[in-house]
Formats: C-alpha cells, sequence, structure tokens
C-alpha cells in the first residue's frame, strides 16, 4: 500500500519508472464532478465535496485531501491523499461498516501536518450516541393494533422479471 501511495504522490512514478500518467493522476485527484455543498459547518476548515475519478475531494483543515474508503464483510479501510504536502495515509480494520478508519486517518492527519489535535474519537461517539434514538424506533418492527394489509402466502412462490428471470 505504501508503494501504491508513492505512486499517486510522485506524479505516477515509482522508482524512477512511469507507473501512471501524470496527466492521469491530476485528472483522477482533481474535482470532476460536484458531490455535495460541504459548507463550512462545525469544523470550519473542513468543507468541500467533490468526486475525482474514484476519489473523494475535499478540504481538511486548510490541506487539499483525495480520499476514499471502502467496506466489505469483516473490514473496513480509507486511504487518503495530501498531495500538497506529500503525505499519504492508508488505514486498515478488520470491522465491518466502521468509522474506525475515519477516526485513526483525521487524527493521524493532525499530528502529520502539525494541527491543533481534535477528538474525533469522542466526536464520532457523541454523533452515534445522538442517534440512537433513530436505531431505537428501527427497531420496532410492528406497529400494536395493526396487521398486515396480505398475508405471507401473498409473497410466497415463483416471480419472473425479465432481468432476473424467474426467482422462487
Amino acid at each position: 500500500m505504501s508503494n501504491w501511495l508513492k505512486v499517486w504522490l510522485n506524479n505516477g512514478y515509482f522508482s524512477d519508472r512511469e507507473i501512471v500518467s501524470a496527466e492521469y493522476i491530476r485528472e483522477a485527484a482533481g474535482s470532476q464532478m460536484v458531490m455535495d455543498v460541504a459548507l463550512p459547518d462545525k469544523h470550519k476548515d473542513v468543507f468541500l465535496s467533490n468526486y475525482g475519478l474514484g476519489w473523494m475531494i475535499g478540504s481538511y483543515r486548510g490541506h487539499y485531501q483525495v480520499e476514499h474508503g471502502g467496506n466489505i464483510n469483516g473490514f473496513s479501510a480509507n486511504v487518503a491523499l495530501y498531495p500538497a504536502d506529500t503525505l499519504g495515509i492508508v488505514v486498515l480494520t478488520n470491522q465491518s461498516v466502521s468509522m474506525v478508519p475515519i477516526v485513526v486517518r483525521n487524527s493521524i492527519a493532525d499530528i502529520l501536518l502539525g494541527l491543533q489535535p481534535i477528538d474525533w474519537n469522542g466526536e464520532k461517539i457523541a454523533e452515534i450516541d445522538s442517534l440512537s434514538h433513530v436505531r431505537k424506533q428501527k427497531n420496532k418492527l410492528h406497529i400494536p393494533s395493526t396487521k398486515p394489509s396480505n398475508s405471507l402466502i401473498h409473497y410466497t412462490g415463483s416471480f419472473e422479471n425479465p432481468a432476473y428471470e424467474v426467482l422462487t
């Protein structure tokens, strides 16, 4: 992963060999479309939300950030590049759909970019706690004094769709 980051931070080169063209690096790590308004909010120095070619583009506390995360069963990851600072960070975790990679990435970035640290972990915990009422609401699958409009037998059988053929 560190060698891959080096390619992105060195305009496509690794060990004096071009792996990816510098033109592609610029295009991929540059804004191609707006994702969100992303005006400064709680942190006045975290804003902008655009998309490059496979990368989320933003401003992280005054530093140009190019990042993308990912999840697959049992694992979460985040890769971030700060091209103007020649810094790359990769965080890999053994957790499904986890906030840990973002918390760890931001904490490391604060240290390596010489920024006043923010308690990113505390903020994510508070954010999760503030949403506990939503989780409780979602867990209420049955509304008292109601019944389904159709019996389950109506949802059992074979169904056909041109895209999926017959589903049983």
